[in-house]
This record gives C-alpha cells, structure tokens and sequence, in this order.
C-alpha cells in the first residue's frame, strides 16, 4: 500500500498490527493558493527563485494552453480530443513513465486518457509551443497533464512532455505554472504536486509531506528482513 502519510499514528499501529512494514519513500510537494496573480506568487517564493519563476511566466506569451475534458467547469474555450490527438498526447506520456522508474512502478493504459475526459472530476490541459517562439511546425502540444479536481484540492495525477523542448524552452517549468495558475482560476486552496523533481517544484513555495509504503511479505524470513532494513 503505496504513497500514504508517515505522520499518521493510528494508520501505523493498525497496518503494524496486521503484519506490515512501514517504509519512506519519496517526499510529496504541496503548495497553498494564497495568491492571484503573477505579483502576487513572486511575491510568496523565495528570493533566490524569484528571478527562475518571473523567467518562466515572461515566455509563458510563447505558449497556448488549452483545456480538454468534462471536469473544466465550463464549456468555454474547451477543445476536443480526437483520435490522432489521443494518440500523441498518450506518447508524450510515455516519454516521462520510462524516465521517471522511481515512481512509475506500471505503465498506465492508454484507454484510461479518453475516460479522464468523460469524467467531471478531471480536467486535461495542453500547451502547444507557437512556432514563432521555437515550437514544432505540426502544432501539436509539446506538453500535457489530468488532474483530478476535488473540493479546494487540486492535484496534477500524469503528464506527458516533449523532451525536445524541457530543456531548451522549459516546457516543465512552464507546466508546472500552468498547473498553479489553473488552480488559481478555479479558486482552489490547494495543490497537490506529487513527488520528484524537487528542485523545480521547490522554486513555487512548496511545502513537503512525508510518504510511506506498508509492505507486507507472506514469507516469514522476507519480511524479517524486510524490518531489519526498515530499522536500519
């Protein structure tokens, strides 16, 4: 049982008392909507990343976000998704699942997309590169990510990227702000970024939340040597 709070006391002595394990994993990045506009998110960083966040929002005019989907509280301005769209979109995707093997532990299927967009708790949103600012003559997005909406919570689930853009054009970075901004459209309280990248996440404000995992071994001699390692 994978991804759960380490700071919850009552969860750890029942899945203790059931014969699991309890192990760290990857911190989760959170990040409270206590602002508006672009002033006011500088003005809630650090010092020493505000001058990487006001570069990221100064190429955002090279971008085109897009929204998709159901779960965008409005029919304005919402795209369809057809099958060659579909099609890149799960790609993008795949790019990112076979880099990221630290927290990808299967590959999710591509028919899970067009159901995330008949459903009204998630919302997809695309970025295409113009070409005028570098972007690819086809047009199609270079970036992507579902998130699941609930209550005052946010909470980015997947993405996909265009590795031929993260690094020259921050299309990750660029994401991550579309990520926040979307959520301040939608007058969310908060943000659920997930794990990983740590760097680029930290640059918005984030506060980090302590993971774990409980495992549980059938074989005995397994899972003593699963509590010798969790111990040490």
């Amino acid at each position: 049982l994978r991804d759960l709070p380490a700071d919850d006391p009552d969860m750890d002595a029942f899945m203790l008392d059931a014969g699991f394990v309890k192990l760290p994993v990857l911190d989760s990045h959170v990040v409270d909507v206590n602002f508006h506009d672009d002033e006011t998110m500088l003005a809630r960083v650090g010092k020493r990343a505000r001058s990487h966040v006001r570069q990221i929002m100064t190429s955002t005019p090279g971008f085109t976000r897009t929204l998709h989907g159901a779960g965008t509280g409005t029919n304005a301005g919402v795209a369809k998704v057809d099958a060659n769209l579909l099609k890149h979109l799960h790609g993008l995707y795949r790019n990112v699942a076979s880099r990221k093997l630290r927290i990808n532990v299967f590959e999710l299927p591509e028919a899970l997309l067009p159901s995330l967009l008949e459903n009204p708790a998630w919302e997809v949103v695309t970025l295409t590169l113009k070409p005028e600012a570098g972007g690819p003559a086809h047009g199609r997005p270079v970036a992507w990510y579902a998130a699941h909406v609930h209550g005052d919570s946010y909470t980015p689930f997947f993405c996909g990227l265009d590795y031929d853009y993260v690094y020259t054009h921050g299309v990750y970075r660029q994401m991550l702000y579309q990520i926040l901004n979307r959520a301040s459209e939608r007058g969310m309280r908060k943000v659920n970024l997930g794990m990983d990248a740590d760097m680029e996440k930290s640059r918005f404000g984030t506060s980090l939340r302590k993971n774990c995992v409980y495992v549980q071994a059938q074989d005995h001699f397994n899972g003593e040597l699963l509590r010798e390692i969790a111990a040490e």
